[in-house]
């Protein structure tokens, strides 16, 4: 195990002990990670890229409780799929689907998460499962 892994496993263990933990080494670390592949502990898809990608929170400022709602990893190429599957329910949704004051039914916003989505691609069992669920 790396000392990054050590040091997340110490911090993880301590915090489910109800420890008190100083956070700082943690934060450094965090700092100066630069992951360049990462596999998704739900798909096993292996992503030959940066964490951020395409993590809906941060890259596309998805509301919590969107990512809540969908069935896939919001940090994945599924959970991606998913939410670009849903286009319509969420533009239609009663909730603001951005929590960056965009609109739920913005074109832009959802050109570019189409756009994205198209070169992220998924096996085909996800795309049959959304399809199934969903409808499209």
């Amino acid at each position: 195990m790396d000392h990054f892994e050590t040091e997340v496993y110490e911090a993880i263990q301590t915090a489910k002990n109800g420890e008190q933990f100083n956070t700082h080494s943690i934060e450094t670390l965090t700092r100066t990670v630069d992951v360049s592949h990462f596999v998704d502990p739900e798909s096993g898809l292996l992503h030959r890229h940066d964490i951020d990608k395409h993590v809906l929170r941060s890259t596309f400022k998805v509301s919590r409780w969107v990512v809540e709602e969908i069935d896939y990893s919001s940090f994945d190429h599924a959970g991606l799929a998913e939410l670009a599957h849903r286009e319509q329910e969420f533009r239609n949704a009663d909730r603001d689907v951005f929590f960056d004051g965009t609109a739920n039914d913005n074109d832009e916003r959802w050109r570019h998460i189409q756009d994205v989505e198209g070169d992220a691609p998924c096996p085909p069992e996800v795309y049959r499962k959304l399809r199934a669920k969903y409808g499209r």
